[in-house]
């Protein structure tokens, strides 16, 4: 892709209404003009200082060497960005909320949507197994209390005694 005239956005930002930042791998940066950089801060702090200026579009980390560090922030138009085979860096450019499709969705919710799914699963599995412990329990103990009358009891009065359910 070659971006090195711009491009517009579909919607304007809406700034503190929940603006998000789409990663685009793999980049020449955009032109210096209109940045800002900071050679002590992280990738986090890079991106709490970009949402607290609506006029901030873009930010990196300003060395990627051992992990990132430093902070790259642009301001306006992000000019002259292209994606490289190789050698190309990440940005972070700032899209509103409302343009983020379901790719971009974030971590939170899909642990969300397990957590939804999951728990009524648990306590079905674990109410099932309540209840075959019990129909055990309560079969066993019918078993012992035949057993007991059976006792001492002569050949055909066993045999009365037995019915059909204590064998199942």
């Amino acid at each position: 892709m070659d971006w090195s005239l711009g491009c517009k956005r579909n919607k304007e930002l809406e700034c503190h209404n929940g603006d998000r930042f789409i990663r685009f791998d793999e980049l020449k940066l955009p032109d210096a003009n209109n940045s800002w950089i900071n050679k002590t801060m992280n990738l986090k702090e890079c991106r709490a200082k970009c949402l607290q200026n609506c006029s901030c579009t873009a930010y990196t980390n300003l060395d990627i060497t051992g992990g990132g560090s430093g902070c790259a922030i642009w301001f306006g138009d992000l000019m002259d960005i292209r994606q490289v085979s190789a050698g190309g860096q990440e940005l972070y450019v700032r899209v509103r909320a409302s343009e983020i499709d379901d790719r971009e969705v974030p971590k939170a919710k899909t642990k969300m949507k397990i957590a939804v799914i999951s728990t009524p699963t648990i306590f079905v599995v674990f109410g099932i197994l309540v209840a075959s412990y019990y129909l055990w329990k309560r079969k066993a103990k019918g078993a012992a209390d035949v057993f007991i009358a059976m006792k001492g009891a002569t050949l055909p009065e066993s045999v009365q005694q037995l019915t059909y359910q204590h064998f199942f």
